[in-house]
Formats: C-alpha cells, structure tokens, sequence
C-alpha cells in the first residue's frame, strides 16, 4: 500500500538555507543631510522619513563606501563624520578651512570632497589622511566617480564639467551647460546626469563621449535642483533646494516626476541612496546547497513512494 503523501514540503525542510540570502541583503534607503537642522534624515522606498543620525553640525555633502558605511561633510567644526549601519558616528577626518559640497569616493576607497571655500578637490585617504587633489576651481559642488577610478567635478562658475584621472590631471568633459551645475551622479548604463540652476532649472544627461542632452521630465518639477541619486530599480531622486521649500522629487524611467518626501527644516542639498550589497559568497553557496538537497529530496520521497511523481 502507498503510504498517504507528506505535507511538509521540501521548500521548508530547506528554509534554513534560503533565509540565508535574506539576512546578508538590505533594503536601499534614501539618505538627505541637513543643515539647519544638523542631521541625516533617511527615508524609506515609500518616503517615509526617520532621523538616522544627529548633532552633525551643518551637515551637507555624504557618500557611501563600498562597505555601506556613510560619510557625512560637516562644516562646523570641519569634520567628515562616518556613520556604520546603525546610525553610531565617528569622526573620520578633519581639514583646515572649507565650505563642503559634494562628496565621491573612487574605485580605491579614497575619498574626495568638493570644498567651495578655497575652491579645491580634498582627497581622503582609506585611514582620513588628506591632501589637496586639485585647486584653481570655481566654485566645484557636485562630484562623482566613474567605474575607471575617473573623477567629475562640477564647477558651478563656468558652467563646466571637469574631468580628473587618478593622477589629477584635468581635462573639460563638458561645458556650456544651461546654467550653474550642483549635483552629479551617474546612472546603471554609464552616462553622467547632473542639475543645473537658473532659467532653466533642469536634469540633463551625458555619454562617455561628453555628448549631452536635456533628461525629458514631466509631472513635478523641482524649482531648485540640487543633489540626485538613483536607486537600484532606475528611480531617480533629486533634492528640490527652494528657499524654504525643500523637498525630494522621484523620477520614474520614463522621466515622470511626482512627489517622494518632505525635508525637515528644508536644510537639504544633497542625497545618497544606500547601496543594496551583492549576496556574501556563504549566501550563495547556502543557495546552491538548498537547490542539490532539494533534488535529493525530491529523488528519495519518489522512490519511497512518500508523494507522486511530477
């Protein structure tokens, strides 16, 4: 006689490995520091907001490493604060004099940091030694790094991209932009969008080859884009900086812009959006395990004749 089918299901047998995926990947968060109110707020996909850490004195640029700690600029006193996972602050590194904006690591884990006071690129060593990487700017605000360790700068005076390899040497990847620049970031395919103030307060988008065009938006708008980020699903969030009036705008694929959150105290410039890891090599093979025993399972409940053959 066939004995009657078991309920437990092999899925559950192997639950144990597959919850291993689950707890090596973290949600993305959206991080916006703020300067009148001296913190970081971070919001979650659907934009609702929590204080993530506090008491960073007129907070404005932030990055995250490649191991998902945050780096925060902050301009009184003239510190760059880390922030781990949990919100718990240490101070990283301190310079002179500056006026933070921007901030970008590369490919290296240095750190570089755009500081409008004396109009110079700071970069920050793994262990917060710093030097000055390049001066002669006016007035630099955004910053990113490209895959091959390449920096951009955003120099708000001459409405200029600038571009520096790892050796600073600089060269003009774009220019004649339509209006002052703020904020950089690059997309998954490899252009280069960044923000431009005045008349025309737009998003606009570049190839490798400095070929640019304006990024077509529809719905919301901001009035004042500044800094700008994308999450991993290609969701573009740029901090709307009106006076008084400041905001987070999300931006679908197709370019369709419609509200995402509130700024506290409207002291917002710049945005981050925290990196989702890639699952640890113990998750996959936890992974690859769960799928050989499944088959195991599956091969010896048929044979036993424990359930009916698919």
């Amino acid at each position: 006689m066939r004995t009657r089918p078991l309920t437990l299901s092999a899925a559950a047998l192997l639950s144990g490995f597959l919850s291993v995926a689950a707890i090596t990947t973290n949600g993305e968060g959206i991080f916006v520091p703020n300067f009148v109110t001296s913190t970081v707020t971070r919001f979650d996909s659907s934009g609702n907001g929590s204080v993530f850490a506090s008491g960073l004195a007129s907070a404005t640029g932030l990055a995250f490493d490649g191991s998902g700690n945050l780096y925060v600029a902050c301009n009184d006193p003239n510190n760059i604060v880390k922030l781990d996972s949990s919100g718990h602050a240490s101070v990283f590194a301190h310079w002179g004099v500056w006026e933070a904006e921007g901030m970008a690591f590369d490919r290296s884990g240095n750190l570089y940091v755009a500081n409008v006071y004396d109009n110079t690129i700071v970069r920050f060593d793994q262990n917060g030694n710093g030097s000055v990487f390049a001066s002669g700017l006016s007035s630099p605000t955004g910053l990113a790094c490209d895959s091959a360790g390449n920096l951009y700068v955003a120099n708000r005076g001459n409405s200029t991209i600038y571009e520096f390899d790892a050796g600073g040497h600089r060269s003009i990847f774009a220019s004649g932009l339509l209006g002052p620049i703020n904020g950089l970031t690059f997309g998954s395919g490899g252009n280069l969008f960044l923000t431009t103030q005045g008349l025309n307060n737009t998003i606009e988008e570049f190839d490798s080859a400095g070929h640019g065009s304006v990024f077509p938006t529809s719905g919301l708008i901001p009035r004042v884009p500044w800094g700008l980020s994308f999450d991993s699903s290609g969701n573009l969030f740029v901090v709307d900086a009106y006076s008084g009036f400041g905001q987070v705008v999300k931006f679908d694929s197709t370019g369709h812009g419609s509200f995402f959150a509130d700024i506290p105290g409207a002291g917002g410039s710049f945005i981050a959006v925290q990196p989702v890891p890639e699952p640890s090599a113990f998750a996959v093979l936890g992974l690859g395990m769960g799928a050989l025993a499944g088959r195991w399972w599956r091969s010896t409940a048929r044979w036993w004749g424990w359930c009916q053959p698919s």
